[in-house]
């Protein structure tokens, strides 16, 4: 049940069924104080997500600028950071995979 809620809450936010976008994920990280206004208007006027037309997701975006997350003095938020994060907002477990554990000859 809560999941349902969880999923429900992050489509409010994120809007459901579509990609997300920069410009909700930023509002988002506003709302929860890890990211600062100012620190979202540097991500928005950032020439690098436009480069050679190369879309990068959302959260790269943000982990590329090394901003700091307001939630945790001195500490930046990262993409890891991030990716835990969005696996909250969505009501899904984090699961870090270390690739050096990876048996290649199972996986293909």
């Amino acid at each position: 049940m809560t999941t349902k809620i969880a999923r429900y809450q992050t489509a409010a936010r994120f809007g459901a069924n579509r990609k997300l976008d920069l410009e909700s994920v930023l509002a988002a990280l506003v709302e929860d104080n890890l990211l600062a206004p100012t620190d979202a208007d540097k991500v928005r006027g950032d020439v690098r997500i436009a480069r050679g037309g190369l879309e990068l997701h959302p959260l790269v975006v943000i982990a590329n600028l090394k901003l700091y997350n307001q939630s945790q003095a001195g500490k930046t938020l990262t993409l890891e950071s991030l990716t835990e994060w969005l696996a909250e907002q969505a009501g899904l477990p984090y699961l870090k995979i270390d690739p050096m554990k990876i048996k290649l000859s199972d996986v293909t």
